[in-house]
């Protein structure tokens, strides 16, 4: 992963595998066009103190629903397509 300055916990393809998402220590999931080498565009998922949210899940549905799973238990879905967060779930 290009620029990736953390290191990478999870990895998930799109459908047509195009494009490949990476959940990183950093607390961002980062999205790279698979034909240009490019860094589309980054997510950020929830913070709570000074430590960084580990991403350790992902899941890229057939409509480009991107579903992530990190370390504070919360399950949040994104627009693949441009990185805009839709919902999060938190395990209480």
């Amino acid at each position: 992963f290009p620029s990736a300055n953390a290191k990478v916990l999870s990895v998930a393809w799109s459908p047509d595998a195009k494009l490949i998402f990476g959940g990183c220590a950093d607390g961002t999931i980062r999205c790279y066009n698979t034909e240009t080498r490019a860094n589309a565009y980054r997510m950020t998922v929830e913070n709570y103190g000074g430590n960084p949210t580990l991403v350790w899940s992902l899941l890229v549905l057939s409509d480009y629903t991107v579903v992530s799973g990190d370390s504070l238990g919360h399950v949040q879905f994104w627009d693949g397509r441009t990185g805009t967060l839709a919902q999060t779930v938190n395990k209480h």
